[in-house]
């Protein structure tokens, strides 16, 4: 269920992966092919996953090909369930989820109950590949940014229609994963239910995966001015974006008038200008100096 709130998005942009492009497989890699949009915009239906079979530890918001009896499947692990924390029951749990609508999910499930073949780590062709990893890491966070802000404003919605009915997840952070799923199974037979059920773990997967793709920003090193800007504009988005400008501090006033020159130099660069192109800006090599004032 998608509302759109007048947000509609490009008809004539191809779907392309969002994720790394790898150029050269080994031989503990194997294929997976995207069979649908699940995992849309990151892994759109088509793409092909390269999937590292030496990396099967679940992580928070990473991809994995999971088997399913003869067929495999590339699902996003989220560590917990429905903000029940990671263990119900005594047993560590955790949500096997999709980004895109119509939602799939399997939740909870205990890892041990999985297959897990590997860790999908790029995709084969169909993409260019970044000069700068970093901008593709903020591409794929702005992708999934408009999705989780259109997700939440129709769980808003739901809210609204739902104020009289009863959570149907409520009594159920004792019980054993196999129940809860079998419980919830029998209470997606009503429609209302399901809908719900089926945004929130969406939304918690798009929450996982923004989490993983906001910590690479932070640690994977830039090459270039327009990374930098990345990383400052997650700052910005995290820290100050959130509360109004009428609560001013020295740390919003640096960070604001930091993304508006870059804003200005990368500009300039795009438009010819040698004297502000960012080439000329780059020579020099940045100090991190620590303030006097903010010593521990």
């Amino acid at each position: 269920m998608s509302r759109q709130h007048g947000i509609e998005p490009p008809l004539d942009e191809p779907a392309l992966p969002l994720l790394a492009r790898v150029e050269a497989e080994r031989s503990w890699h194997v294929r997976v092919l995207a069979a649908d949009d699940a995992l849309a915009p990151t892994l759109p239906a088509g793409s092909l996953a390269v999937v590292d079979t030496t990396e099967r530890r679940l992580l928070d918001g990473e991809f994995y090909a999971v088997r399913d009896g003869e067929a495999v499947a590339l699902w996003l692990w989220h560590a917990g369930f429905a903000g029940m924390g990671g263990r119900l029951a005594g047993r560590e749990v955790g949500s096997l989820v999709s980004l895109a609508e119509p939602a799939r999910w399997r939740a909870p499930v205990e890892p041990r109950e999985l297959v897990v073949l590997g860790r999908v780590t790029g995709v084969l062709g169909g993409t260019a590949a970044a000069a700068d990893p970093v901008l593709r890491l903020e591409q794929e966070r702005e992708a999934l940014s408009e999705q989780l802000t259109l997700a939440e404003l129709d769980r808003r919605d739901l809210d609204l229609e739902w104020h009289d009915r009863a959570d149907p997840l409520s009594g159920l952070s004792d019980l054993a994963p196999a129940e809860i799923r079998a419980r919830l199974e029998r209470a997606r037979s009503d429609p209302a239910i399901a809908a719900r059920l089926d945004l929130e773990r969406r939304i918690e997967g798009l929450q996982s995966r923004l989490s993983r793709l906001e910590a690479s920003i932070a640690e994977t090193p830039t090459t270039s001015l327009q990374g930098v800007r990345a990383k400052l504009q997650l700052v910005w988005a995290l820290h100050y974006a959130p509360f109004p400008e009428d609560e001013p501090s020295l740390e919003r006033a640096a960070i604001g008038t930091a993304l508006r020159a870059l804003d200005a130099v990368l500009a300039s660069a795009r438009s010819g200008d040698v004297a502000g192109s960012s080439e000329g800006v780059g020579s020099k090599v940045l100090r991190l100096v620590p303030s006097p004032r903010r010593r521990p």
